[in-house]
């Protein structure tokens, strides 16, 4: 006689339920997770653009010490020509060069102008032309930018010392001198504090301030330190060399 058996006999595998409940599971694990996981992402990306504006930082002093501890313009004018930079070759009609230009010799890499957020990329060889974008980074307008009045030096090349000196500097420690910059803008060269009319009339318009890294960019300060600012907060820093704020000067 066999012997009876009670009780239902289960196969190794899982039950639909079962593998709803894990799937279910890995779901909310994954939308817990992947946020932390982008806010990790994007943290590495503003630490490795604060690396590439306190070098350009370093490069800009070293610049500056070779040039009678005066700043360079947005553009400077060194004639038109070809110009070799890294690894590109620069053409200028207008004989106004950006700064990757003439402070590539004071960098170890040409990569150092391209934030790993940039949204354009950057040339990376060949030939390129003054309506190229070749930097992330752009100069604070009411301090470096090149003056219109550009066409009186067209007789002279090398870099011009017409920029604001290290001397006239009243807070040096606040003012600001580069940032983060939109990729649409020629060369990425100039920033405001808030937006103008160059930048708005732009298709797609942009802000001045790009807000790159978790709302907000890198600046470089006159004084040779980098740094993260959020959204409205640069407006507090130096715009202007006597020390005067964004707010202060009501800039828009």
């Amino acid at each position: 006689m066999r012997p009876h058996r009670t009780g239902v006999r289960r196969s190794g595998g899982f039950t639909v339920i079962e593998l709803l409940i894990v799937i279910a599971i890995i779901v909310i694990l994954a939308a817990i997770l992947l946020p932390v996981f982008s806010q990790a992402r994007e943290k590495a990306r503003g630490t490795a653009c604060l690396s590439n504006t306190k070098q350009i930082a370093a490069a800009l002093h070293l610049y500056v010490q070779d040039y009678d501890e005066v700043l360079p313009f947005a553009f400077n004018y060194w004639g038109p020509g070809t110009y070799k930079a890294g690894p590109i070759t620069f053409q200028s009609t207008n004989g106004l060069i950006p700064p990757p230009i003439y402070l590539e010799p004071y960098l170890r890499s040409f990569g150092v102008f391209n934030c790993p957020n940039n949204t354009r990329s950057l040339p990376t060889s060949g030939l390129i032309s003054s309506g190229t974008a070749v930097q992330s980074y752009g100069w604070n307008s009411y301090v470096t930018y090149y003056p219109n009045s550009y066409p009186p030096y067209a007789s002279r090349t090398g870099p011009q010392y017409e920029g604001a000196s290290l001397a006239s500097i009243q807070t040096p420690a606040d003012l600001v001198l580069m940032g983060d910059s939109n990729p649409d803008r020629l060369n990425g060269c100039v920033i405001s504090p808030y937006t103008n009319a160059y930048t708005l009339g732009m298709n797609p318009p942009y802000p001045a301030k790009p807000l790159r890294h978790q709302e907000g960019d890198n600046y470089i300060f006159a004084d040779g330190h980098a740094r993260w600012y959020h959204g409205e907060a640069i407006r507090d820093k130096a715009w202007y060399p006597d020390g005067r704020t964004a707010s202060e000067a009501k800039l828009p």
